[in-house]
């Protein structure tokens, strides 16, 4: 896979504790990154966030691995379900506004950390690890 796993994630309401992958390139110009969240709860919304800063703060039932300004891949068609699998991915643009405020697209160089946030049980929020990418 792509990137490093940090940050342990809490356990959710299937007994498992989600996670974060990538596969694809980390290389900017090949623009071909694919995130995955899986071991989630069935059927529950989520999307994938992104900060330049690790974290680790107790946020609902759930540990944010992220800190500083946090961008969220909110736009339309970006905001998924895990279905009956408890997965999603998502193909990243890196040739796009990145949803950081400020930051109009990743560089070569730059280090980026990323998470999902999705509800667990109810109005519960969980969120899996940590993964960091350099970009190439």
């Amino acid at each position: 896979g792509i990137g490093t796993s940090y940050c342990a994630a809490s356990t959710n309401s299937t007994g498992a504790t989600g996670v974060i992958s990538a596969s694809g390139s980390a290389s900017v110009t090949a623009n071909s990154l694919t995130l995955t969240a899986s071991s989630l709860p069935a059927s529950q919304f989520g999307m994938f966030i992104v900060s330049a800063n690790q974290g680790s703060a107790t946020v609902s039932a759930g540990v944010l691995c992220l800190s500083g300004q946090i961008g969220r891949f909110s736009a339309p068609g970006q905001i998924q379900n895990s279905g009956p699998t408890g997965t999603f991915d998502l193909g990243i643009d890196l040739s796009a506004n990145w949803p950081v405020v400020g930051v109009q697209n990743v560089n070569p160089g730059e280090t980026w950390h990323f998470s999902t946030w999705y509800r667990d049980q109810g109005q519960v929020s969980n969120f899996t690890n940590g993964l960091s990418i350099l970009f190439q």
